[in-house]
């Protein structure tokens, strides 16, 4: 990854944990004792079963829920409410149907009441990044929904973010374009070097693009793995037959109790 990473944490989670209160006055732990670094210019995948509490990791990162016990800090600074340090990328892109590409990109500043003349520039580069080029005009439904997924993290990106919060952004597409956004993310990750925890429910999509895969267990969750992936970057499609990158599917298939017969793209 170019150029950002450090040895100094820029995300922490200290003993988190979260509970959800239910209809009949009960409450339910979803996440417990969790403790967790990330360095700046980082990759780092959480993978788990459903239900473990992962999108309620991201959510409690980006400031959107508070945790019941511990404490979230991005920079040394306890994070107490939606941070701007952060943006999310959903599964879905929900991109507003009677806005084009270039004004989707511009939204998150408009709504802050910036004004967007001055980075249409910067949303036509992300756009040809995001290899978007000449699409700035259509509309999500003229799109494809890779290409609508390619919109969302240009927007996240507009107005130039440390991290990068992914909750299984590729899981909706097919085979094939999930597959190619996967190796974009890869390149383009590391040429922008931004901090990046990324959920996925796929072993190999974490092990492809993370420099850590953290597993959580089932609910409450907590960290059963936390595995340095030594595979050299840039990554190329020739990964898939690296021993390297299948001895690391493995080790995170184990710790999630997986069996051999299991589905491997997306478990």
């Amino acid at each position: 990854m170019t150029g950002a990473r450090t040895s100094e944490p820029l995300i922490s989670l200290e003993g988190v944990s979260k509970s959800y209160g239910t209809s009949d006055g009960r409450a339910v732990e979803a996440v417990a004792e969790v403790s967790l670094r990330v360095r700046r210019g980082e990759f780092v995948s959480i993978v788990g079963r459903s239900g473990c509490g992962k999108t309620t990791l991201l959510r409690m990162i980006a400031g959107l829920l508070p945790p019941t016990k511990g404490s979230v800090a991005i920079g040394g600074r306890t994070v107490t409410s939606p941070t701007n340090e952060a943006r999310l990328v959903y599964q879905k892109p929900l991109l507003m149907p009677w806005r084009n590409s270039l004004e989707n990109i511009l939204l998150p500043l408009e709504l802050k009441g910036r004004d967007t003349k001055p980075y249409e520039k910067r949303a036509a580069e992300l756009m040809a990044e995001m290899k978007l080029a000449g699409f700035e005009r259509m509309y999500p439904k003229e799109l494809s929904g890779g290409m609508q997924q390619r919109v969302s993290l240009a927007r996240a990106l507009i107005d130039d973010p440390q991290i990068l919060l992914m909750d299984e952004p590729f899981g909706s597409l097919d085979e094939l374009t999930r597959e190619e956004l996967e190796f974009d993310l890869v390149q383009w990750i590391e040429v922008v070097g931004k901090t990046a925890v990324f959920v996925t429910h796929s072993v190999p999509e974490a092990v492809l693009l993370s420099d850590r895969v953290v597993v959580l267990s089932p609910r409450p969750s907590t960290v059963e793995l936390d595995l340095e992936i030594d595979i050299p970057r840039p990554r190329h499609p020739s990964v898939w037959s690296d021993k390297r990158f299948v001895d690391a599917c493995q080790a995170v298939r184990t710790s999630l109790g997986m069996k051999l017969h299991e589905e491997p793209r997306d478990s």
